[in-house]
């Protein structure tokens, strides 16, 4: 569904934060025009009565001061106070033309009560539409999903993030359930909803489901929604969108695996410490045989300085890495040749290792030396493998195997031909230079690929000694699509993630198991307002606000000992300039193939502005709506603390409960908004009555409760005396 043609801003059902008096009865039917109509009906009607039915007085009062509330109501103050002027002018009427007895007095009476109502009943209003409009702002504050539910499971309240998640108008949505909208999670949603209420603590959770018209997997937290009584009457539910993150972490760890070589790391005193699933494969040595084992246990002694030589040319500044080719014992006892091709990291005191099995190759040159005929047979069963000599006019004089690419000629028909007709140029031209280095007492070994003829070779050419010295060279030459094939798409996994790093609206980071940063993408520096380069020279413990440091530790701890596979928390991190950012952070563990810990991956979002949403729902949740002062629900759990106290530690403290009298009467007499006036005008005299160590509430309607946990019976007489009098 197209959403580009939704109201923007949340969607708030009337019943749950009505803008004024009428505008309630406008949900059932009723209008401005209605408002309008019964005011003037109400003015009308009393006069009426009151010349012609002969009714009491107060008929006319109640009527003019009825239709006031309604219009200052709905309209607001000056229209209130026009109402007012219409109704005070249809006395003076009424008076100065005898039809009815009311004196002057009574006139500026009911006058007096008219304007001073009026204003009273529309300051109130205007402000609860203020409210409205501030919490609708609060809801478009966040991406998050925000939204409300009833103890049925309908919505009440949705922002644009959820109603754009949903795929509906937010005016769709509301009054309707997930069975209606989300039919795939319903019973999920449900279930969980139930558990919340059941429990009536927060909860957060993570589902996975199709919402409009894709699938998503969101983080949820959900808790109670609780009126100004503290009683719970329905669900609170802010959702994020973690899809793409969950799908990052996916891929981080797939690359690995990918390649068709043997692929390790090993430290400076030759332990190896991560290998792939080809060492099985080629060796039978399985990952937990080799983890922590020395290198020099599987090599013959006669090329432990050949390996020692091979590192140390790898790590001369500006070296691009060091070849190595040399035998490794097998499992089963039998000796393998393996070619490898050594790159290091100081700073990690690692040598990363990727050797090919080449043990094919050095039997091929074993049997030419011994025989060509059983040399023959063996290349010709060697899969997409080709042998050949070249004399010393690099002119084919054998040749044996399969064709080096589809629709090549059998190598054995290409005897007496010059080398290059093998390839078309310019690999040709390649191949004719790494010969003539073979003739020359050279090794040479080399990828030539051809994305127009489309093979992929792997040639290596090699002196051949006969008794009289060097009479030629040899060429192997093997099909190496699949390999390559298997690099591609190792090189596309890693650039994904590259990419999917670099470029993500969140912040991401690579963290060693020390903490230090290995790297981070721009979204990290926004959010800590740090450089990539002063990143990567610290560790998280340095931007890390003191007290979550422990927690950070125990989640640290706890994926490294496999008692987690990931973890998702809050923590505050530290600014350069001393500010303090919340954010929202997933870290999981990347291990190697063996499942030994390589480096952690953390995934970190600003919620900052969230948390200050939180907060500000915490406080409306705890305060009465109309006074600011703790509701019953919290004044009931201090109370509650403080009777631990007093259990523990021996009687103190006072418990006063007051309430106004004749209340009712002003609610009848002048409306309720004027009771709430009196209501606010006695909390803010109490407010200032009592010290800020005591606990002031209003338990609801015109009772109030003052805790006064350090006074004795004398004190709470003399205080009790004091709010009496103010």
């Amino acid at each position: 569904m197209d959403t580009s043609e939704q109201a923007p801003g949340a969607v708030v059902d009337e019943r749950l934060a009505p803008a004024g008096l009428t505008r309630l009865l406008g949900s059932y039917g009723a209008g401005r025009v209605s408002v309008l109509v019964a005011a003037g009906l109400l003015i009308t009607g009393a006069c009426v009565f009151r010349v012609f039915a002969d009714a009491p007085p107060v008929t006319l009062g109640l009527g003019f001061i009825v239709a006031v509330t309604l219009v200052a109501s709905e309209f607001g103050t000056r229209a209130g106070l026009r109402c007012a002027v219409i109704a005070i002018a249809a006395m003076l009427m009424l008076t100065l033309s005898g039809l009815s007895p009311e004196s002057y007095a009574t006139i500026a009476g009911r006058s007096a009560i008219l304007l001073f109502l009026a204003p009273v009943v529309g300051r109130a209003c205007e402000h609860a539409a203020r409210s409205r409009r501030l919490l609708e702002q609060l809801l478009e504050a966040t991406t998050d999903s925000i939204y409300v539910k009833d103890l049925a499971g309908r919505y009440l309240l949705v922002n644009s993030a959820t109603a754009r998640l949903i795929g509906r108008p937010g005016t769709e949505i509301l009054g309707r359930t997930n069975t209606e909208l989300l039919p795939e999670v319903a019973a999920q949603v449900a279930t969980r909803d139930s558990q919340v209420l059941g429990s009536e603590i927060p909860t957060s959770y993570e589902i996975t489901g199709r919402f409009g018209e894709q699938r998503h997997v969101l983080s949820v937290m959900k808790s109670p929604f609780r009126d100004a009584t503290g009683i719970a009457i329905g669900s609170l539910g802010i959702a994020r969108d973690i899809t793409d993150q969950r799908r990052l972490q996916e891929e981080s760890t797939r690359f690995f695996d990918l390649s068709g070589d043997m692929l390790c790391t090993v430290d400076f005193d030759g332990r190896l410490h991560r290998v792939n699933g080809e060492w099985e494969k080629h060796l039978g040595w399985t990952a937990a045989e080799l983890l922590n084992a020395r290198i020099t246990e599987f090599v013959p002694e006669e090329h432990h300085a050949a390996m020692a030589a091979a590192t140390r040319a790898a790590r001369v500044p500006g070296a691009t890495g060091s070849r190595l080719t040399n035998r490794w014992r097998a499992k089963d006892g039998s000796w393998h040749w393996v070619d490898w091709s050594l790159r290091t990291v100081d700073e990690e005191r690692m040598v990363y290792a990727s050797g090919r099995d080449v043990t094919t190759e050095w039997l091929a040159e074993r049997a030419l030396a011994s025989s060509e005929s059983r040399y023959r047979a063996l290349v010709d069963s060697l899969p997409g493998t080709a042998v050949f000599l070249v004399d010393t006019d690099l002119c084919l004089e054998f040749g044996s195997g399969q064709p080096l690419h589809d629709g090549a000629i059998v190598p054995r028909e290409l005897v007496g031909g010059h080398v290059c007709e093998l390839l078309p140029a310019p690999q040709a031209d390649e191949l004719v230079e790494a010969c003539q280095a073979a003739l020359d007492g050279h090794e040479r070994s080399l990828d030539l690929i051809s994305a127009e003829h489309g093979y992929a070779l792997w040639l290596r050419t090699s002196p051949v000694h006969g008794e009289h010295g060097q009479t030629g060279a040899m060429l192997i030459v093997q099909d190496v699509s699949a390999r390559v094939a298997r690099a591609r798409e190792m090189s596309e996994a890693q650039e994904r993630f590259r990419r999917a790093f670099e470029d993500a609206p969140i912040g991401m980071a690579v963290a060693a198991l020390d903490g230090r940063f290995l790297e981070v993408n721009q979204a990290l520096c926004t959010i800590t307002g740090y450089t990539a380069e002063e990143l990567t020279e610290t560790t998280f413990s340095t931007i890390t606000h003191p007290d979550d440091l422990d927690a950070d530790y125990v989640v640290m701890w706890a994926l490294v000992n496999s008692e987690i596979s990931s973890s998702s928390d809050e923590k505050r991190y530290l600014r350069p300039d001393g500010s303090v950012v919340w954010v929202s952070r997933s870290v999981t563990l990347v291990r190697d193939a063996d499942g030994q810990p390589l480096h952690f991956l953390d995934q970190i979002q600003d919620i900052t502005e969230r948390r200050r949403f939180e907060i500000e729902l915490r406080h409306l949740a705890d305060h009465d709506p109309l006074t600011g002062l703790l509701n019953r629900r919290r004044f009931e759990q201090e109370l509650d603390r403080h009777v631990a106290e007093v259990a523990r530690y021996g009687p103190s403290g006072a418990l006063l409960v007051l309430d106004l009298d004749h209340f009712k009467y002003v609610n009848d007499a002048l409306g309720h908004h004027a009771g709430d006036e009196l209501i606010l005008s006695v909390a803010a005299i109490l407010g200032d009555s009592v010290r800020e160590s005591d606990t002031l509430a209003r338990l609801g309607g015109d009772e109030f409760a003052v805790l006064l946990p350090h006074a004795d019976r004398r004190g709470a007489e003399r205080v009790a005396k004091a709010l009496v009098r103010a």
